[in-house]
Protein backbone atom coordinates (compact mmCIF):
# COMPACT_ATOMS: atom_id res chain seq x y z
CA UNK A 1 0.00 0.00 0.00
CA UNK A 2 2.91 2.15 0.81
CA UNK A 3 4.52 1.67 -2.81
CA UNK A 4 1.40 2.45 -4.20
CA UNK A 5 0.72 5.63 -2.26
CA UNK A 6 4.52 6.87 -3.15
CA UNK A 7 3.95 5.90 -6.75
CA UNK A 8 0.51 8.06 -7.21
CA UNK A 9 2.26 10.60 -5.33
CA UNK A 10 5.85 10.99 -7.45
CA UNK A 11 3.06 10.91 -10.62
CA UNK A 12 1.55 13.47 -9.23
CA UNK A 13 4.13 15.74 -8.22
CA UNK A 14 5.60 14.60 -11.92
CA UNK A 15 2.33 16.24 -13.54
CA UNK A 16 2.31 19.58 -11.71
CA UNK A 17 5.90 20.23 -12.81
CA UNK A 18 5.12 19.37 -16.40
CA UNK A 19 2.12 21.61 -15.90
CA UNK A 20 3.88 24.14 -14.85
CA UNK A 21 6.41 24.63 -17.69
CA UNK A 22 3.54 24.44 -19.91
CA UNK A 23 2.47 28.38 -19.03
CA UNK A 24 1.79 29.49 -22.49
CA UNK A 25 0.46 33.21 -21.52
CA UNK A 26 3.95 34.09 -20.61
CA UNK A 27 5.08 32.83 -23.80
CA UNK A 28 2.11 35.32 -25.95
CA UNK A 29 3.72 38.19 -23.64
CA UNK A 30 7.46 37.65 -25.04
CA UNK A 31 6.07 37.42 -28.86
CA UNK A 32 4.49 40.55 -28.45
CA UNK A 33 7.38 42.16 -27.27
CA UNK A 34 9.60 40.66 -29.96
CA UNK A 35 7.49 41.37 -32.36
CA UNK A 36 7.51 44.87 -31.09
CA UNK A 37 11.31 45.07 -31.47
CA UNK A 38 11.29 44.12 -35.16
CA UNK A 39 9.27 46.65 -36.10
CA UNK A 40 10.94 49.66 -34.31
CA UNK A 41 13.94 51.39 -35.93
CA UNK A 42 17.10 50.58 -35.34
CA UNK A 43 18.98 53.07 -33.22
CA UNK A 44 22.29 54.68 -34.92
CA UNK A 45 25.16 53.42 -33.18
CA UNK A 46 28.43 56.00 -32.32
CA UNK A 47 31.71 54.70 -32.92
CA UNK A 48 33.13 53.79 -29.33
CA UNK A 49 36.66 55.31 -30.07
CA UNK A 50 34.81 58.42 -31.32
CA UNK A 51 35.93 60.77 -28.54
CA UNK A 52 39.37 59.56 -27.97
CA UNK A 53 42.02 62.15 -29.43
CA UNK A 54 44.75 61.00 -32.07
CA UNK A 55 47.72 58.82 -30.43
CA UNK A 56 50.70 60.86 -29.53
CA UNK A 57 53.70 60.10 -32.45
CA UNK A 58 56.79 58.67 -31.45
CA UNK A 59 59.85 60.47 -33.05
CA UNK A 60 63.38 58.72 -32.93
CA UNK A 61 66.17 60.43 -30.61
CA UNK A 62 67.62 62.91 -33.47
CA UNK A 63 71.22 64.86 -33.06
CA UNK A 64 70.32 68.40 -34.94
CA UNK A 65 72.61 70.63 -36.67
CA UNK A 66 74.69 67.68 -37.81
CA UNK A 67 77.86 69.30 -39.49
CA UNK A 68 78.93 67.71 -42.94
CA UNK A 69 82.12 65.45 -43.21
CA UNK A 70 82.69 66.75 -46.43
CA UNK A 71 83.00 70.81 -45.36
CA UNK A 72 86.17 72.66 -45.39
CA UNK A 73 85.67 74.69 -42.36
CA UNK A 74 84.61 72.97 -39.14
CA UNK A 75 83.61 75.76 -36.36
CA UNK A 76 83.60 74.13 -33.04
CA UNK A 77 80.21 74.17 -31.39
CA UNK A 78 79.75 76.42 -28.40
CA UNK A 79 79.18 73.97 -25.05
CA UNK A 80 76.18 75.54 -24.48
CA UNK A 81 74.06 74.50 -27.33
CA UNK A 82 72.66 71.29 -27.57
CA UNK A 83 72.04 68.84 -29.95
CA UNK A 84 69.82 66.57 -28.07
CA UNK A 85 66.05 67.60 -28.00
CA UNK A 86 65.92 66.26 -24.45
CA UNK A 87 69.24 68.13 -23.14
CA UNK A 88 66.62 71.69 -24.00
CA UNK A 89 64.02 70.96 -20.70
CA UNK A 90 64.72 70.55 -16.98
CA UNK A 91 63.93 67.19 -15.54
CA UNK A 92 60.83 68.16 -13.51
CA UNK A 93 59.56 68.81 -16.92
CA UNK A 94 60.29 65.47 -18.49
CA UNK A 95 57.70 62.29 -18.04
CA UNK A 96 58.80 58.88 -18.06
CA UNK A 97 56.30 56.99 -19.92
CA UNK A 98 57.69 53.11 -19.60
CA UNK A 99 60.31 50.98 -20.59
CA UNK A 100 60.35 48.38 -23.51
CA UNK A 101 63.47 45.76 -23.53
CA UNK A 102 64.96 44.86 -27.08
CA UNK A 103 67.77 42.02 -27.02
CA UNK A 104 67.74 42.01 -23.37
CA UNK A 105 68.73 45.99 -23.71
CA UNK A 106 66.06 48.31 -21.79
CA UNK A 107 65.00 51.53 -23.84
CA UNK A 108 62.67 53.80 -21.99
CA UNK A 109 59.97 56.37 -23.17
CA UNK A 110 60.30 60.00 -22.24
CA UNK A 111 57.43 62.75 -22.83
CA UNK A 112 58.51 66.18 -23.51
CA UNK A 113 56.60 69.75 -22.81
CA UNK A 114 56.35 69.86 -26.67
CA UNK A 115 53.98 66.30 -26.57
CA UNK A 116 56.56 64.43 -27.92
CA UNK A 117 58.23 61.05 -27.04
CA UNK A 118 61.51 60.08 -27.08
CA UNK A 119 63.01 56.78 -26.97
CA UNK A 120 66.12 56.87 -24.31
CA UNK A 121 68.57 54.01 -23.38
CA UNK A 122 71.76 53.76 -20.26
CA UNK A 123 74.69 56.01 -20.95
CA UNK A 124 72.23 58.71 -22.84
CA UNK A 125 72.12 62.41 -21.63
CA UNK A 126 69.26 63.81 -20.67
CA UNK A 127 67.77 67.38 -18.93
CA UNK A 128 69.41 70.63 -19.00
CA UNK A 129 71.87 69.80 -16.25
CA UNK A 130 73.86 66.97 -18.66
CA UNK A 131 72.22 64.06 -16.75
CA UNK A 132 73.82 60.56 -17.44
CA UNK A 133 71.02 58.00 -17.26
CA UNK A 134 72.59 55.21 -15.19
CA UNK A 135 69.96 52.50 -15.27
CA UNK A 136 66.26 52.28 -16.83
CA UNK A 137 63.70 50.06 -14.76
CA UNK A 138 59.96 49.60 -15.16
CA UNK A 139 58.59 51.94 -12.47
CA UNK A 140 61.95 54.61 -12.92
CA UNK A 141 64.77 56.26 -14.61
CA UNK A 142 67.89 56.46 -12.51
CA UNK A 143 69.61 59.99 -13.89
CA UNK A 144 73.38 60.96 -12.28
CA UNK A 145 73.78 64.71 -12.90
CA UNK A 146 76.34 67.75 -11.84
CA UNK A 147 74.22 70.04 -9.65
CA UNK A 148 75.07 73.73 -10.16
CA UNK A 149 76.33 74.87 -6.84
CA UNK A 150 79.99 75.94 -5.95
CA UNK A 151 81.22 71.83 -5.27
CA UNK A 152 79.85 71.08 -8.75
CA UNK A 153 78.49 67.75 -7.03
CA UNK A 154 77.05 64.45 -8.43
CA UNK A 155 73.56 63.50 -7.28
CA UNK A 156 71.28 60.88 -8.43
CA UNK A 157 67.73 61.55 -9.45
CA UNK A 158 64.89 59.53 -10.57
CA UNK A 159 62.45 60.26 -13.39
CA UNK A 160 59.00 58.16 -12.13
CA UNK A 161 57.10 56.38 -13.90
CA UNK A 162 53.06 58.59 -14.39
CA UNK A 163 49.88 57.55 -14.00
CA UNK A 164 48.42 57.49 -17.75
CA UNK A 165 45.24 59.09 -16.66
CA UNK A 166 45.00 63.12 -16.40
Amino acid sequence: MKILLMRLLVIFMFGTVLNGCDDSRHLKDLKTYVDNLKVRKPAKITHPNANVQAPIKIIPKQVVNQRSPFADNVEPTPKNVTSDPLQMYSLNTLQYKGVVVENNKPLGYVLTPANKIFSVKVGDLIGNHAGKILQIYPDRIDIEETSEDALNTKRIVSLQLKDASP
